[in-house]
């Protein structure tokens, strides 16, 4: 019998740990980060620009959409938070450096076949002072609006490494948390979020911090 009890148990455990692995993409648990202390200097970093208008649907752009939610949350916020707008990525990230940041979020979105959908974030590989905070956001927008976490088994990051599409604007950023969001598939009318909601969830984001 204490070899039956034993074979039952260990049963029960692949169980558990079955339906843990396979909880699905959806899944978005709460993300604990430090509190930003005051002060902390914030850059919301627009990616595309000059000819460049970036991923398109649902009648805006990356560009249009994005420079839009940036400043509305900058008019809005209390925090030390400054927008930033070049001909490119990687150029509006060089004229963030003037600011020294501490915080660097670049503002993307994404877009396939319009049937895509979720969240993500872009962090480098091994930048692990980033990953918290990264992870928090893709967890948080998920919960917000009931989005597909995209990625779930690394918490809604995709990992970086030399040469990948994303690389060169967060090498740009320097020695601080930097990560670049894709909350949604611009593309697709289901994934799509309206750019005063989108707003108003980044603004309460930074607030809270």
């Amino acid at each position: 019998m204490r070899y039956w009890y034993r074979f039952l148990e260990w049963l029960k455990g692949k169980k558990s740990n079955s339906n843990e692995t396979n909880s699905g993409s959806d899944a978005s648990p709460e993300v604990e980060v430090n509190p930003i202390k005051t002060g902390t200097r914030i850059a919301l970093v627009r990616g595309h620009g000059g000819n460049d208008s970036g991923a398109a649907g649902n009648g805006t752009n990356e560009v249009a959409y994005n420079s839009w939610v940036m400043d509305f949350v900058a008019s809005k916020t209390s925090k030390n938070v400054k927008v930033f707008k070049g001909s490119s990525s990687v150029n509006a990230v060089a004229l963030s450096r003037s600011f020294n940041p501490e915080i660097v979020i670049q503002m993307h979105l994404n877009a396939f076949d319009g049937t895509a959908k979720g969240c993500e974030v872009l962090v480098i590989k091994g930048d692990a002072k980033s990953y918290p905070l990264a992870e928090k956001f893709a967890a948080d927008f998920t919960k917000k609006f009931n989005r597909v976490l995209r990625r779930s088994g690394d918490k809604g990051k995709k990992i970086l490494s030399s040469g990948d599409r994303g690389v060169a604007s967060l090498v740009a950023s320097g020695n601080c948390i930097k990560f670049l969001v894709e909350p949604f598939f611009i593309d697709n009318r289901s994934d799509f979020v309206s750019k005063e909601e989108y707003a108003q969830f980044l603004l309460e984001w930074i607030e809270a911090l």
